[in-house]
């Protein structure tokens, strides 16, 4: 199962049609139509009973619903416990300037381009601190 998909599912479920759930999304309409499409298929079920202008959910649509709250819910709880893990790392780092000094800064400068948001704070020692 493609976790866009039923993020798209719930969005249309949410906003009662397509056209108004591709709005919010901005996405085009028939693209969002292909999306819960193959979100039905991937399940092997239809999940709305489709009318000429209407759709509504079936009883598999309500089920996979009230799954997919929890599951997306949970989903985005561990998203942001991730990100504040990552978000609060400090690398303290002690060095003696005379030993690479600059080869250590410029290192730790890299780093930091590749890691913004990990905070680095540098400290000069003495060899037995």
């Amino acid at each position: 199962m493609n976790i866009q998909h039923l993020r798209y599912f719930l969005a249309v479920v949410e906003k009662g049609s397509i056209t108004s759930a591709a709005d919010e999304l901005r996405i085009s309409q028939p693209s969002l139509s292909r999306q819960i499409r193959a979100f039905e298929n991937d399940l092997g079920s239809p999940l709305f009973e489709r009318g000429a202008r209407s759709i509504q959910l079936n009883h598999r649509g309500r089920e996979v619903r009230d799954e997919g709250l929890k599951l997306v819910k949970q989903i985005d709880l561990s998203i942001l416990k991730i990100r504040r893990a990552v978000e609060s790392e400090v690398i303290r780092i002690g060095y003696a300037p005379s030993l690479g000094g600059e080869i250590l800064q410029r290192a730790i400068a890299r780093f930091s381009q590749c890691h913004p948001q990990v905070r680095v704070e540098m400290r000069d020692s003495t060899g037995t601190e």
